[in-house]
């Protein structure tokens, strides 16, 4: 898996990744900072934090000290990229597997993570371990079930027109996204009513979610935490992404 993400991110760090944080998730960054409610003197976790680019933004805002930076990526690019312009520290490890001690962290974060680790039930097991008691986790995931189809129609349809044999350092649209479609390491498409039952078992309360919907507007029609919680099928079907705030709640 990890020898999957070296070659997949070496490239896709500086096009699609980009480009997707900077147009589809400006919703989700600002209800991440809000909801991490971090305070001087805490220390944060990110799993999969690749460049740094999410951790950097929160320094960057005054709400997150060097000091108290983590950033954990199984990408050898993109921590060495994260090491050299982002002050904090950044380790090459596996989520399943953290080199922490009990209960060392007040927040921790997986944005658009979970969904590339075969066992994210162990990850979530251990992000209990690390995280204080009453510790906040924050996971974003996408939703969307029709995404599985979506990739392989086009990924098929970029195969049969040659565009995946284009050369990488391209800057057309449509070579990148042939490149996304046929090589992005998704391997689980997630439904909410499974994740809830999934971060109880693991020792997390659901005490708020974000769904983001297709169209950017929609979240202004966001719905109550407990409205998501009795009608999952519908936000499952209506939203691109979820956004969960977890709290630790084995004390």
């Amino acid at each position: 898996m990890a020898t999957e993400y070296n070659a997949y991110y070496a490239w896709v760090n500086d096009k699609v990744v980009d480009t997707a944080i900077n147009y589809r998730r400006p919703f989700e960054q600002k209800f991440i900072v809000q909801a991490l409610e971090l305070k001087p003197g805490m220390k944060l976790l990110e799993v999969g934090c690749n460049k740094g680019k999410l951790i950097a933004k929160l320094q960057k805002k005054g709400v997150l000290a060097p000091e108290g930076t983590y950033g954990i990526d199984v990408n050898e690019a993109g921590v060495a990229f994260a090491q050299k312009h982002v002050k904090g520290t950044f380790k090459v490890m596996d989520a399943t597997k953290m080199e922490f001690a009990d209960k060392f962290f007040d927040r921790a974060m997986l944005v658009h993570v979970l969904e590339h680790i075969p066992n994210y039930k162990g990850t979530l097991k251990e992000l209990n371990r690390v995280l204080k008691d009453d510790g906040i986790l924050i996971i974003t995931v996408p939703l969307d079930i029709f995404r599985p189809y979506i990739f392989k129609i086009t990924g098929a349809v970029c195969r049969m027109m040659g565009l995946h044999k284009k050369k990488l350092d391209t800057r057309k649209f449509l070579h990148q996204v042939a490149h996304y479609l046929m090589n992005n390491p998704h391997v689980h498409v997630f439904r909410i009513r499974q994740l809830l039952k999934d971060f109880t078992e693991a020792g997390f309360k659901a005490i708020d979610v974000l769904p983001v919907c297709y169209v950017p507007v929609i979240p202004l029609t966001r719905p109550k935490p407990e409205k998501v919680v009795k009608q999952p099928c519908t936000h499952d079907l209506l939203s691109y992404s979820a956004t969960f705030v977890l709290r630790k709640s084995n004390v």
